[in-house]
């Protein structure tokens, strides 16, 4: 009985991934004017892993509610929608950028100011938690200062 309760283990643990198996990269977002009550933060995660994870949540003492979304296109519209997580591939990468995945910071306590930084907590189902810091561009950034992007979605641009 022992036996098998080790070998068991042994399979469980093997299935674990650790917070030193998930990297954040790149962490962004743009500035905003103080009639803005929302922004975005957009970055990329590496999953070292064997095992596929999930980013779950994510929180930020910089807004009151922080969602996980995507930009999904009705017809010739693009609308953001929230989504209950953002799959990491194991050995893979997900890209959180404009246009697609991304993490909404809604009702921020003071406005996103071009230079600074804002601390985040992501959430992941294997992972645990894991801490980043997202740099503020400019408000028109479409990219990371940090990486080139030529997506042209403009849905979080700021008008």
């Amino acid at each position: 009985m022992r036996l098998l309760l080790l070998l068991l283990l042994l399979v469980l643990m093997a299935n674990l991934i650790s917070a030193a198996d998930v990297v954040v990269s790149q962490a962004w977002s743009r500035a905003t004017s103080p009639s803005m009550p929302n922004g975005a933060v957009f970055l990329t995660i590496a999953n070292k892993g064997d095992v596929d994870d999930k980013l779950v949540s994510v929180a930020s003492a910089a807004a009151e509610r922080v969602e996980l979304h995507t930009v999904v296109t009705e017809g010739d519209k693009k609308r953001m929608v929230p989504v209950d997580g953002i799959p990491v591939t194991a050995k893979g990468a997900t890209m959180l950028k404009p246009g697609s995945y991304h993490i909404m910071l809604f009702g921020l306590k003071q406005p996103l100011v071009e230079g600074q930084a804002i601390a985040l907590t992501l959430t992941f189902a294997h992972a645990g938690a894991v801490q980043a810091t997202a740099t503020i561009a400019g408000a028109a950034a479409m990219a990371s200062p940090a990486a080139g992007d030529d997506d042209d979605c403009k849905c979080c641009v700021p008008k």
